[in-house]
């Protein structure tokens, strides 16, 4: 078992852990943030990446590690605790399969904002503006708990409306944005 990271992008706060298998994701172990570690490959001043969160995504293969912020054009690599994490073989993530090294750009937009409008809206404003195209495929953006995006409205090319089916109130989603 071993995994990749993508979505590295200074403000994201964001990495996506992206496994060779389907994960067994068991409550209390795999979402301890001290289960994993985020440092600068060399070390200075600004020390390691507090990780505030791990939660799955709608692929199985996946996991959502929420940080603190990364310094741009910085390497850090990411540890997760050997035996933490187990594929649906029982195959535990051991070392040196335990660590990925990756390096914080800026080149992509990033989500700035994101929340509620009403019952049935999502806006999501960007860091930067984006050609029309990139931003108004319907496709591109799926939610977790069965929330569905049925439209994109671009409110402008840094900041879009998605109508979504209606959303449970106090219930949290997760917006997954495809490449």
């Amino acid at each position: 078992m071993a995994f990749t990271l993508t979505s590295v992008t200074p403000g994201t706060l964001q990495l996506l852990a992206n496994f060779n298998a389907d994960v067994l994701c068991t409550p209390g172990i795999y979402d301890d943030p001290d289960n994993y570690s985020v440092v600068p490959v060399v070390p200075s001043s600004s020390s390691s990446v507090k990780v505030i969160s791990v939660t799955t995504t709608a692929d199985p293969a996946v996991l959502l590690v929420e940080t603190s912020d990364f310094t741009k054009d910085r390497d850090y690599t990411l540890t997760i605790v050997t035996h933490v994490l187990q594929d649906i073989a029982f195959n535990f993530l051991d070392a040196p399969n335990n660590t990925a090294t990756f390096t914080a750009t800026s080149e992509s937009p990033i989500v700035q904002r994101i929340y509620a409008t009403d019952e049935f809206t999502i806006r999501v404003e960007f860091s930067k503006e984006m050609a029309r195209a990139d931003i108004d495929d319907i496709t591109k953006y799926q939610f977790d708990n069965n929330l569905r995006v049925t439209k994109v409205t671009i409110v402008s090319n840094s900041v879009i409306d998605l109508t979504t089916s209606k959303q449970t109130p106090s219930l949290n989603y997760i917006l997954e944005i495809v490449p």
